[in-house]
């Protein structure tokens, strides 16, 4: 099946963004749990979805000139999401890079990755950063292999203090 890369349209894609939104952050909150004894609903202080809901507005509101929220579909089933946002004036900032586990492997996600990464070049930025999980890692592989490196954490990351001894910090040189 032919997967298609379309910008985020709240009409056509509201729906399957909230859903695919809340299997992401279920996910991490269950390799969270398993793997370092974090619970998410403590750490945060709100449910998976309460927590979507509140980052939905900010997560869709993406400027053309900024960056980009592109969802993933293939047969009008939407598998997959990633966006590229705007830090300052030359950085930008790669978020909830994810496919549904059953659509892995294919090279979408590499894709995905290299079309935000354009986008960012187009929007003159001069590095692009990500935060990534400990346990993700083929996530990491790929954005490896692309040309990104570990680098301290930085502030304008959301992932919470209790997780970042856990997760991984990088940026692309553009």
């Amino acid at each position: 099946m032919l997967v298609t890369f379309t910008r985020f349209n709240p009409e056509n894609h509201r729906d399957g963004l909230i859903q695919l939104y809340v299997e992401y952050i279920s996910w991490i909150a269950n390799q969270v749990q398993e793997r370092y004894g974090i619970d998410f609903g403590e750490t945060m202080g709100i449910t998976v979805e309460e927590y979507v809901h509140s980052k939905y507005e900010s997560f869709t509101s993406i400027q053309p000139d900024d960056g980009a929220l592109f969802i993933l579909e293939e047969a009008g089933k939407v598998i997959g999401m990633g966006g590229l946002y705007r830090v300052d004036a030359k950085i930008g900032e790669i978020k909830r890079m994810y496919i549904k586990p059953e659509y892995r492997g294919k090279g979408s996600g590499k894709e995905l990755l290299k079309k935000l990464i354009d986008i960012g070049k187009e929007s003159e930025y001069t590095a692009l950063r990500l935060d990534t999980g400990g346990f993700m890692d083929t996530a990491q592989h790929v954005y490896t292999s692309i040309g990104f490196r570990k680098i301290p954490e930085y502030a304008e990351s959301e992932v919470p203090i209790p997780l970042r001894h856990h997760w991984f910090f990088m940026e692309l040189e553009l």
